[in-house]
């Protein structure tokens, strides 16, 4: 039995893929998380990632202005030691003692090398570090920059990696020749049934009230069906972004915003539903190769899924005959397909979902993640 060290800047309560970690590694492996926020775990040691004391104004904009300009010089290293937080959390980390790091963001890879002190360090790599966010100003100047280099420095040092997707995978190998495993955000096996099919055609789609994700799609999605078909939205985070999204569909009784259900009860709540929508616009490398947590959960569901084409996810869909892939990421042609699939369609892809959550779970991939692990301490030893 080793001691693993988590490290994830989320919430490990509402991080899905965090808590997949811990339930693959917990039984065979002594496992310490260390992240920010609260859990409602007690099967696991807990450690909060400290944060800085407030200091002094003046001293705050020293280091600010200090920091972005060892950046513009490529000056990454000093710039990255310069930030508060990490030392802090190297020195709180650096008290454990652990055989193992598995790290979950690419921001805190050096922290994992400190505080690992020589034992192996896995990326658990999400989604495309690199080009994360690239569309947004701020992260193009100030943080992109830095990721590159802490990918291109440490990347080639960790012991193994993991990803979402094969295509976030081969992202991987041509920036750095690291190779990946694959490891699906698929969640837990539900047993469930598909819910019969009726004159009613019930749409659901759940998630983060993200901008950058475009969910006004689903809004103008709807101007394109008839009065068969209802769409409910369940959505988290940026308040004022759900208000904006709740005046746009004011006028369309068939369009319903429900409360949030804790991530354990999407599957089951989902379950009454008909399709699963998620247009996400392909538009950089990471959602262009993504393969969300929400995908699988329509799966879990038994539900017919109703994508653009998003290649990772059409690959599944198309796979198991699940659902309907639109040729472009306009509403409108997704939308065409919708009403053009009979109730004896949308029953055959209902069945088929529940073939693939047989298939697709977090029971298959927990002996991946632990194959990982266990490779890198074999070769760590």
């Amino acid at each position: 039995m080793a001691r693993i060290l988590i490290i994830s800047l989320s919430n490990v309560g509402r991080d899905p893929r965090v808590a997949r970690q811990v339930d693959a590694l917990r039984d065979e492996h002594e496992v310490v998380v260390a992240a920010y926020g609260p859990h409602e775990r007690n099967d696991i040691e807990f450690t909060r990632l400290p944060e800085a004391e407030p200091e002094h104004l003046l001293r705050t904009t020293l280091r600010m202005g200090t920091n972005a300009a060892l950046r513009q010089l490529g000056r990454f290293d000093r710039a990255y030691w310069l930030d508060r937080r990490f030392p802090l959390w190297r020195r709180h980390l650096g008290q454990l003692r652990v055989d193992l790091v598995l790290v979950n963001d690419a921001i805190v890879l050096p922290v994992a090398f400190e505080a690992a002190n020589g034992a192996p360090v896995v990326f658990d790599a999400h989604e495309y570090a690199p080009t994360e966010h690239e569309e947004l100003l701020r992260w193009r100047v100030l943080i992109g920059p830095l990721t590159r280099y802490i990918c291109r420095v440490y990347l080639p040092k960790v012991r193994a990696m993991m990803v979402v997707s094969p295509g976030i995978a081969r992202l991987y190998v041509a920036y750095t020749d690291a190779p990946s495993a694959v490891v699906t955000n698929a969640p837990a096996f539900s047993p469930l049934s598909p819910r019969p099919v009726d004159g009613r055609v019930r749409l659901i789609h759940f998630g983060g009230a993200d901008r950058l994700r475009r969910l006004e799609d689903m809004i103008e999605l709807m101007k394109h069906l008839d009065g068969r078909f209802s769409l409910d939205l369940l959505l988290v985070g940026d308040a004022r972004y759900i208000q904006k999204l709740k005046g746009l569909a004011r006028s369309d009784s068939r369009i319903s915003f429900r409360d949030p259900v804790p991530m354990q009860k999407l599957v089951e709540v989902a379950n009454d539903a008909d399709i699963g929508v998620f247009l996400h616009r392909g538009d950089n490398p990471q959602r262009r190769y993504t393969l969300p947590n929400k995908f699988f959960e329509f799966i879990q569901a038994r539900l017919a899924v109703a994508i653009g084409p998003s290649p990772e996810m059409a690959k599944i869909v198309e796979r198991y005959d699940c659902g309907i892939v639109a040729p472009t990421f306009a509403p409108r042609d997704l939308a065409a397909l919708i009403a053009a699939t009979d109730a004896q369609q949308l029953s055959r892809y209902k069945q088929n979902a529940d073939v693939a959550a047989h298939e697709i779970n977090a029971e298959r991939n927990a002996p991946i993640i632990r194959e990982v692990i266990a490779r890198a301490l074999d070769r760590g030893a």
